[in-house]
């Protein structure tokens, strides 16, 4: 019997969405199964996928990034651990975890952001052991 999938935070996959972003987990899961994951997507400051507060990432920061790109907050959301892991053993493939510090730029950069909903925010600061404000 194969030993069950574990996934951590900054644990990357693609394969949820048509466009193959990179997807990434940005917190524990909740009682409930929960967790919060956003994804890369090409940085285009004059297009509404960005935004004053997105976090850039160039090609460095990720094995996986090809040109400069940025945390894609407006579209931040709620999944399952069931349902991510549902996914790996399908269509959805593993990709190289996020660095420690590029993980923590991005979970600072959801607390910061205005396009991030505040259930989110306080899901990432119980995820980082801080009360909400």
């Amino acid at each position: 019997m194969a030993a069950p999938l574990s996934l951590r935070i900054g644990d990357a996959f693609r394969g949820i969405d048509a466009l193959n972003h990179i997807w990434f987990i940005v917190t524990h899961p909740t009682p409930d199964g929960e967790v919060i994951i956003t994804n890369f997507t090409r940085h285009a400051p004059d297009k509404a996928t960005c935004s004053e507060d997105c976090v850039v990432v160039d090609q460095n920061d990720h094995r996986y990034l090809t040109k400069t790109s940025c945390i894609f907050y407006r579209d931040i959301r709620r999944t399952t651990v069931q349902q991510i892991v549902k996914g790996i053993a399908g269509e959805f493939r593993r990709e190289e975890p996020l660095s420690p510090a590029l993980l923590r730029r991005v979970r600072q950069g959801a607390l910061d952001s205005d396009l991030v909903p505040r259930a989110v925010k306080d899901a990432i600061r119980a995820s980082l052991g801080q009360s909400a404000p």
